[in-house]
């Protein structure tokens, strides 16, 4: 072969490019890198093209992490949900089996000497505090006589009932283990300080202050003497129920029991 021939190729001439083009195309720069950033390192991959008014400029973007968005809270109580401020529980309307309510507390304040502790949801312990220290103001000893009853407890307190009084007249007076709202720790038995049973309770001043002021830190008197045949038990001017200043205030005024309020059938049952 002659010096400096060549041999035909069947590869294809180079094309030139057109008039008014670069001579070198930009490539496409793959660049990793590191960025550090609140003391952590977050990997970043920049790239870089024909795109960018300056071929020499590379600019990074650290990924912000996207939360999950909150669940909003359920603040308006019910009457179905365990735990609610609203709960209702009778006779026709049982507890979940074994339950406990999650927020026990002991209220400081004085207890039925015969107890040697008694516990209350946190919110009703903190209302009935209050209560008791402004009846002191009023001049009356409120004492807590019962709270919290497990139903267990419940049971024990049923079966007495009944080898005392017969089986008729222990339903008339002592609710069915599952059904009690002492077991809600919702509910309160008030007495006074130095007065022996919760049933002379009714007949005392501290009883009318208990009725004309519970409202006002959110109790209410839940089974009142006319209301027997619908809230399933006779009057009971010592059984509390916690239901919110809101709640309490409306059923004052109106005399309205929940069942009424909230349309529900009459109940059974004893508390």
């Amino acid at each position: 072969m002659p010096q400096g021939s060549r041999p035909a190729s069947s590869t294809p001439p180079r094309r030139h490019p057109a008039a008014g083009a670069p001579h070198n195309r930009r490539r496409t720069i793959l660049i990793a890198g590191a960025l550090i950033v609140s003391g952590g390192v977050v990997a970043g991959i920049v790239l870089g093209g024909e795109g960018s008014a300056d071929p020499e400029a590379t600019s990074v973007t650290a990924a912000t992490p996207i939360a999950a968005p909150a669940t909003p809270p359920t603040t308006a109580p019910s009457i179905d949900v365990p735990g609610s401020l609203w709960w209702i529980v009778n006779g026709e309307r049982p507890l979940p089996a074994g339950y406990v309510p999650a927020d026990l507390v002991t209220p400081d304040v004085p207890i039925d000497p015969q107890a040697s502790s008694i516990q209350l949801s946190a919110p009703a312990s903190a209302a009935f505090e209050a209560m008791v220290a402004d009846a002191a103001t009023a001049g009356f000893r409120l004492q807590l006589n019962s709270g919290y009853r497990s139903q267990e407890a419940q049971q024990e307190l049923y079966d007495r009932s009944v080898d005392d009084y017969g089986e008729e007249v222990a339903r008339q007076r002592v609710a069915l283990p599952g059904t009690s709202e002492h077991q809600t720790g919702l509910s309160v038995d008030v007495g006074e300080v130095g007065l022996p049973l919760d049933q002379v309770f009714g007949d005392t001043a501290a009883s009318q202050w208990v009725q004309d002021n519970a409202h006002r830190f959110g109790f209410i008197v839940r089974y009142p003497p006319d209301k027997a045949a619908i809230t399933g038990y006779a009057n009971e001017p010592w059984h509390l129920r916690y239901v919110g200043t809101e709640l309490a205030s409306t059923f004052h005024a109106s005399g309205l029991t929940m069942e009424e309020y909230f349309h529900l059938p009459p109940a059974g049952g004893s508390g």
